[in-house]
């Protein structure tokens, strides 16, 4: 099956990163899914946003955890792109609502491996189960401690460890630790047999962020089971293409490249 596409931090190239407008925008260029990170304001609001710093997207240099919501809500979050107007960061619960009742998956990064939040993670997955879409969501996290709690919960299956490093045998590493998935950077699809060895062990590849032509593809062509991407929009086109023509387009570009042997 060709892998699915997943707008990361919604379609974030042509709209201001985890806003309703992006998650908006990758329902209109089809992805399967979102992907956007949670972490939890001073009086306990789970809000949607990648930065523990506010500065980059804001103009606020503050650390998130450290403000309330009042404060948060009023924030532009797309100061950084004058051209895009005012957006809001969203609360999670926003964003659990507008999936609901769709086939849209949602990937939840927690955001607690720089700041660990204490008892986010449970308070995410309570939500999560509040609202009545346990089904579409996964869960995700730099923070591998974090994962393996959820694991321990029962939530393994819908989890996958996220990491830029290039591991030796992963699909052991994170297999034992009870996930359904690993969540590599793009560069890790060069190792040998990643994908191979990875799927023989139950596990399933979700690839981030691959915004390239060229790695799109190489990605198609390995098969992993998600490409998480800026442009969603490209990936899908690129995708459907492959499925088209059986990866004869995606074998001549990465052929073109120079790259393809690079692929293991």
């Amino acid at each position: 099956m060709a892998s699915k596409i997943w707008a990361h931090r919604g379609s974030s190239r042509s709209q201001p990163e985890n806003t309703m407008a992006a998650f908006e925008q990758a329902v209109a260029d089809k992805a399967e899914g979102i992907e956007l990170d949670v972490q939890r304001s001073r009086d306990g609001k789970l809000l949607v946003f990648h930065d523990e710093n506010l500065k980059r997207l804001t103009g606020k240099d503050a650390y998130l955890p450290t403000l309330e919501w009042n404060e948060l809500k009023r924030l532009n979050v797309a100061a950084n792109r004058p051209d895009a107007g005012v957006h809001h960061m969203p609360l999670l619960s926003e964003v659990l609502d507008f999936i609901k009742g769709t086939d849209l998956v949602l990937n939840i990064e927690l955001k607690n491996s720089n700041i660990f939040y204490p008892g986010m993670d449970d308070e995410v997955v309570e939500l999560v189960e509040k609202m009545k879409v346990l089904e579409q969501v996964r869960f995700s996290s730099f923070n591998h401690m974090s994962m393996s709690y959820l694991a321990s919960r029962g939530y393994g299956e819908m989890s996958g460890m996220l990491y830029s490093e290039i591991l030796c045998d992963p699909w052991v590493y994170v297999g034992g630790c009870g996930m359904g998935a690993i969540h590599p950077m793009f560069n890790n699809l060069q190792v040998p047999n990643l994908v191979k060895n990875c799927h023989d062990a139950g596990l399933k590849v979700n690839v981030w962020t691959v915004d390239d032509e060229v790695f799109i593809n190489a990605a198609l062509l390995l098969e992993v089971d998600v490409i998480m991407t800026n442009v969603p929009e490209k990936a899908v086109a690129l995708r459907n293409q492959y499925i088209k023509d059986g990866g004869l387009s995606a074998l001549q570009t990465m052929k073109g490249s120079g790259l393809l042997d690079l692929i293991g």
